[in-house]
């Protein structure tokens, strides 16, 4: 019955080595792939931690240049008549003034505070490219140092045959 045992002994310190091994291979392979930072590992990693996304904008959103807020779109306005969409905001800490378009008049509506109407009524049919500055204002702030938001919503333009097209939004923190 000893030779048994000793058999059974070293069989089974047979499959604990080659388990061993395996977890070794497992744990190099994984050091490769995800800690050394191969493009196959970085993919991995990258579907694993946070999903890979490519950051799209709104069709229209709200973008700091200098000391300026400015309105762009995303895509192509065709035909447009007027574009109208509402600026939200905290009216006790944020001041919006000098709202001004190169695309036609402006029509401000200040229905609450910390509500702003704006309707950009274009000159004639208007074709407004990607990225274009639809309108530019100042926002400034009272306290400093509290960040504060910007929303754009309801946003919205009318083409030359009077169909109303709903746009995606954005805000902004500043």
């Amino acid at each position: 019955m000893k030779d048994i045992f000793k058999k059974y002994r070293r069989h089974n310190l047979i499959s604990n080595l080659w388990v061993l091994a395996a977890s070794l291979v497992l744990a190099f392979g994984i050091n490769v792939f995800l800690i050394d930072g191969t493009q196959i590992g970085q993919n991995l990693k990258a579907n694993v931690l946070q999903p890979i996304s490519t950051e799209t904008q709104a069709d229209i959103f709200l973008q700091k240049e200098w000391e300026n807020f400015v309105v762009k779109n995303s895509k192509n306005i065709n035909n447009a008549l007027n574009i109208s969409f509402s600026l939200i905001y905290n009216w006790e800490n944020t001041n919006i003034s000098e709202i001004t378009s190169a695309y036609g008049n402006i029509i401000e509506l200040q229905n609450e505070p910390g509500i702003n109407l704006i309707i950009v009524n274009l000159d004639a049919d208007t074709n407004i490219k990607a990225g274009q500055e639809i309108i530019k204002f100042n926002a400034s702030k009272k306290d400093e140092i509290k960040a504060e938001n910007i929303n754009i919503i309801n946003a919205n333009f009318k083409d030359t045959t009077e169909e109303l097209y709903f746009l995606s939004t954005s805000w902004i923190t500043f």
